[in-house]
């Protein structure tokens, strides 16, 4: 089933009786989102500074579920992305990718599975370009 199409989405949610996350790749930012809430499949929609325009398309995603109520879930682990979860209140998980072959906490999730944020002004890339210069960060 390929996650472009809304129309698959919606027959399957027809089927189903658990939640779908949907429009998680998808290109057309908050416009193909606004589809995909219409359509009636949408329990969660998926928002990211990746795939939806930036920070600003992230938010305007994030607004629109916000306003029809489903849930925008943060998909992606970065900076970008920790700030995005502060600022969206209908999003509930930080995604702590794992880029190993040998599962790796990320440096910045506690044993608890709690982040300390940044409490400075800024995004929070000073930090890291003390640590690397940032052509070297992953």
């Amino acid at each position: 089933m390929r996650e472009a199409s809304v129309h698959a989405y919606r027959r399957l949610g027809q089927e189903l009786d658990i939640p779908l996350l949907v429009a998680e790749v998808t290109g057309g930012a908050h416009w193909t989102v606004a589809d995909w809430i219409n359509s009636g499949c949408a329990t969660h929609v998926r928002t990211s500074t990746t795939f939806k325009a930036g920070l600003t398309g992230a938010l305007r995603v994030a607004h629109l579920a916000e306003a029809y109520h489903p849930r925008a879930e943060v998909h992606g682990g970065s900076l970008e992305h920790l700030h995005l979860c502060m600022a969206v209140r209908n999003n509930s998980f930080y995604e702590s990718l794992v880029h190993t072959n040998l599962v790796a906490r990320e440096p910045r999730v506690n044993a608890q599975g709690w982040i300390d944020v940044p409490s400075h002004p800024g995004m929070g890339y000073e930090a890291q370009w003390q640590q690397a210069p940032p052509w070297e960060m992953k």
